[in-house]
């Protein structure tokens, strides 16, 4: 088992339907491979973390390094023989840390305080987590919870 911290920035900013289609086949190819984790995408910024079996988690921050798409990868924290997971049953949690957005159906925009137990949790001391919840309290300040009132969703603090 390994788990990864990344960060890096997209060329070009991606809107709601370019971030929903990421994660839309993320979600089908991470469940495939046994890899869960954790994205925020902030104005062109992302952060993620990714675990699971050591040579799926490996490949696939192979093909993100060298994906064109991405502008200065920076791996983060990289802990191999990880013995348990930090978000177990997620298959990619997503955070547009500028407006928690209603884009994506569920167990793919993650509820704000199951992120925050999942950090919380038994694997507080956990680099990984120690990194995820600084970049959380430095940035979560910012986001706007959606409200949904049926046919659409508005904003509120």
């Amino acid at each position: 088992m390994r788990r990864i911290v990344y960060a890096s920035f997209s060329h070009k900013p991606l809107g709601l339907d370019a971030l929903f289609e990421l994660l839309v086949h993320s979600r089908r190819a991470n469940t495939g491979r046994g890899i869960t984790g954790a994205l925020f995408y902030q104005d062109r910024f992302f952060l993620q973390c990714l675990e699971g079996p050591t040579v799926e988690v490996s490949d696939l921050i192979g093909r993100i390094a060298r994906d064109r798409r991405h502008a200065a990868f920076t791996l983060l924290s990289d802990q191999p023989l990880v013995v348990s997971r930090l978000f177990s049953s997620w298959a990619m949690g997503f955070f547009h840390m500028e407006a928690v957005e209603a884009i994506a159906p569920p167990g793919l925009l993650t509820e704000v305080s199951n992120f925050e137990q999942a950090l919380a949790g038994e694997q507080a001391a956990d680099p990984a987590a120690v990194l995820l919840r600084q970049y959380w309290a430095a940035n979560a300040r910012h986001l706007v919870r959606p409200v949904n009132t049926g046919s659409r969703v508005t904003s509120s603090p």
